[in-house]
């Protein structure tokens, strides 16, 4: 019986399926990681860089690139995500994404967030995938130059270690928030739009929406169903 459950797992980890779902993630996580990079991009323009701040690497060998390698990655970092969302030289451009994303959070403690470490794992499996063979310029490329186009299947594993890794956070934050009643009863979401009240008001957001927004009621509503959708994910 053992042995048929692990057959039954190895078949529908090796079942050849499309790869068009991680494809099109590819796309839209160079678009993320340029909006992850961005805060450190202009920051090391502006000569300030973690080396500059109170920063602590998570193990002591780990190498810390003068300043200015370090804005050269962060710029080589933003092309290959571009390279990524295009599907120029797509496996490249991904490991390169992945690895120096993954870099720059490992680099100081006080880079991590739980967002944060999730894009990494989310590049270090498209990283490993065949997710350029559609939706990418190379694709593309491929078929402009008359050359036999590439299998648009491949192995499930990626897709289904992906899902795994996506039911475990939302899972386990969506629990965590159920448990507490502060989460669920709004009054954590309530405080921080509060606090970010002034940033609300430059925005052009009309003053009955801001009312709404910082309105204690709303937010009384509004936990649950932010709680119950990371558990519906």
């Amino acid at each position: 019986r053992p042995r048929g459950l692990i057959a039954a797992f190895d078949a529908l980890l090796g079942r050849p399926v499309s790869m068009r779902a991680l494809a099109l993630l590819r796309v839209l996580t160079g678009a993320i990681v340029l909006l992850h990079l961005e805060p450190f991009l202009s920051d090391g323009l502006d000569g300030r860089t973690y080396g500059d701040a109170f920063h602590e690497p998570y193990a002591a060998w780990y190498p810390e690139v003068p300043e200015a390698a370090y804005v050269g990655l962060l710029c080589m970092g933003a092309v290959a995500a571009i390279a990524m969302s295009l599907g120029f030289l797509t496996r490249l451009a991904t490991a390169t994404t992945f690895s120096i994303v993954a870099y720059n959070l490992f680099v100081s403690t006080t880079h991590f967030h739980n967002n944060r470490a999730y894009l990494v794992i989310v590049l270090g499996l498209l990283a490993v995938a065949p997710c350029g063979r559609e939706l990418s310029l190379d694709a593309w490329l491929r078929r402009h130059r008359d050359r036999p186009a590439l299998a648009l299947t491949a192995p499930a594993w990626p897709l289904w270690l992906l899902r795994f890794e996506s039911s475990a956070i939302y899972g386990a934050s969506g629990l965590s928030k159920l448990l507490d009643p502060d989460w669920f009863g709004g009054t954590i979401t309530w405080q921080r739009v509060v606090r970010a009240r002034d940033d609300l008001e430059a925005t052009p957001l009309p003053d009955w929406a801001i009312s709404v927004l910082t309105d204690r009621g709303f937010h009384t509503g509004v936990a649950p169903m932010i709680v119950l959708t990371e558990l519906f994910i």
